[in-house]
C-alpha cells in the first residue's frame, strides 16, 4: 500500500539547477512528503546524459544532494549547506528511467544533520545511495551570509521566520 504524499510548494523563485522549476536546463525537481521522509520523481533530460544513454554520475550526485538537503530543510525548518556527501553508485541508471529519490534524516545535533538518500529506477531497484552531513543555519544567519533574503526566508520558513535582527 502506498503512503499518502503531500506535495511541497515548487521552487519557482530560485534558478537552482536541481530544484528550480523555471531553470530550462535543470532537473526541475519537486518534492513530496509523508511527514517523515521526502520523495521526488525525476526524469533526467537527455542533454544530461553520460556515456551511451547512462545518466551522468554528476547528475545523480546532484539528485542526491537535492533530496538530502531538502529533507533537512523541510524536516528541521533550517537553511542548510552541504558539508560532505558520499555517493555510492550501485547500479547503472539510464536516461529512459523514471527515478524516485528518497531522503531521511538519520541524526541531528544543534549545528548539523546527517541525512541518507536513495535513488531507485522504474523497476524499484536501488541504484544510488548517499549520506550527507549538512550545516544547519537559522534564517537570520542565511541572510547575513547572503545566501537567503527576507522574501525567501518567509517563503521557506513561513511563520517560524522572525524578520529583522
Amino acid at each position: 500500500m502506498k503512503k499518502q504524499l503531500t506535495p511541497l510548494k515548487p521552487n519557482d523563485v530560485v534558478d537552482c539547477f536541481g530544484c528550480g522549476v523555471n531553470n530550462p536546463y535543470g532537473l526541475k525537481m519537486t518534492f513530496f512528503t509523508d511527514g517523515t521522509a521526502l520523495f521526488s520523481d525525476v526524469t533526467v533530460p537527455r542533454h544530461l546524459g553520460g556515456w551511451n544513454n547512462l545518466v551522468h554520475g554528476g547528475v545523480l550526485s546532484t539528485i542526491c544532494d537535492e533530496i538530502t538537503g531538502w529533507t533537512a530543510m523541510y524536516r528541521l525548518q533550517k537553511m542548510v549547506l552541504t558539508k560532505t556527501i558520499t555517493i555510492n553508485f550501485r547500479k547503472a541508471v539510464f536516461i529512459t528511467d523514471t527515478l524516485r529519490a528518497e531522503g531521511r534524516i538519520v541524526e541531528t545535533t544543534n549545528s548539523e544533520a546527517v541525512v541518507e538518500g536513495s535513488i531507485y529506477n522504474g523497476k524499484e531497484e536501488l541504484c544510488v545511495t548517499a549520506r550527507g552531513v549538512f550545516a544547519l543555519l537559522d534564517a537570520q544567519t542565511g541572510i547575513r551570509m547572503g545566501i537567503l533574503d527576507e522574501v525567501d526566508a518567509r517563503r521557506f520558513f513561513g511563520a517560524t521566520f522572525q524578520g529583522g535582527e
